[in-house]
């Protein structure tokens, strides 16, 4: 689970997984975090021998963003992104086709909780009878589908998109993903990985 109660006690199989995912794609692959606390608690759980980490951090100018993503780009050694979602290198960025082999989302973005984001999810729910739809769940899974979209970038490319935790099962999330796209909720992603 990725939901934020229990996220320190599955941090380390979190981890792991993410880990046996990036070894498993060849090539550079970003991964993908709902916040930078998520980041720094998982990040460092996720080496790969042979591949460079490059991790996102707050604040960071235009010279640190586009250093950043040249050495994305480089030819070389492959290399892990660790961004958060909603963030500069997972909706700004339009990286070259065939420079990420993957994406991995480490659960839904939704919003944080909030006296703004309560009142939103009470407007709606009089008006539409789906405030937690409208106020967090699009929100959240609309970041998702625009991190994924890092990694084909053309009609000609492909390229892995990990989606990880419970919630991307359950109905109200699957729905809001694009329809065309091919998924598998199995229980060894491992396995898919290498389908």
């Amino acid at each position: 689970s990725t939901a934020w109660k229990d996220r320190e006690a599955h941090r380390e199989r979190t981890g792991e997984l993410i880990r046996e995912i990036l070894e498993s794609i060849p090539g550079s692959v970003a991964v993908y975090y709902p916040s930078y606390a998520m980041l720094r608690s998982i990040a460092p759980l996720c080496e790969v021998e042979g591949r460079e980490s490059i991790l996102q951090s707050p604040g960071l100018g235009d010279e640190e963003r586009a250093a950043l993503v040249g050495r994305l780009r480089e030819a070389g050694c492959p290399r892990i992104l660790h961004a958060v979602l909603g963030g500069i290198f997972a909706e700004g960025i339009d990286l070259p086709g065939g420079v990420l082999k993957g994406v991995v989302v480490v659960g839904p973005a939704l919003p944080p909780v909030g006296l703004e984001r309560d009142l939103l999810r009470k407007w709606c729910d009089d008006r539409y009878g789906q405030g937690f739809a409208y106020a967090f769940l699009v929100p959240g899974m609309s970041k998702v589908v625009q991190a994924a979209g890092r990694v084909v970038r053309g009609p000609t490319e492909r390229g892995l998109v990990a989606l990880l935790g419970r919630r991307f099962g359950w109905r109200d999330y699957r729905a809001l993903l694009p329809k065309d796209w091919e998924y598998d909720l199995g229980a060894d992603p491992i396995a898919q990985v290498h389908r």
